[in-house]
């Protein structure tokens, strides 16, 4: 029998400051992804108290808010000034 992979449970960073939930996920997971740490869940819990009811218990298809995640700086691939050396640039 052929091994079958689920990518339902993956989490993906989200970038608007929102995520939907997938089956599988909960949020120690969703705030490991995201935060860094499970313990941070809370951020995720008192976030979406209107949705979550109970921390262990929530559903695919809802949408939360995620706190203090920043989107990803978009690099302007025209810009050719140097780096300071404490931004990884060399002396010179």
């Amino acid at each position: 029998m052929a091994a079958t992979t689920s990518t339902a449970t993956e989490i993906a960073k989200p970038r608007d400051g929102r995520i939907v939930i997938q089956p599988g996920n909960n949020l120690w997971r969703i705030s490991r992804v995201i935060y860094g740490s499970g313990t941070k869940y809370t951020v995720l819990f008192e976030s979406n108290k209107d949705q979550i009811r109970n921390p262990d218990l929530i559903f695919p298809g809802q949408v939360f808010m995620t706190p203090d995640v920043v989107p990803p700086e978009t690099i302007d691939p025209t810009r050719r000034d140097s780096l300071k050396p404490e931004e990884g640039g060399t002396a010179g």
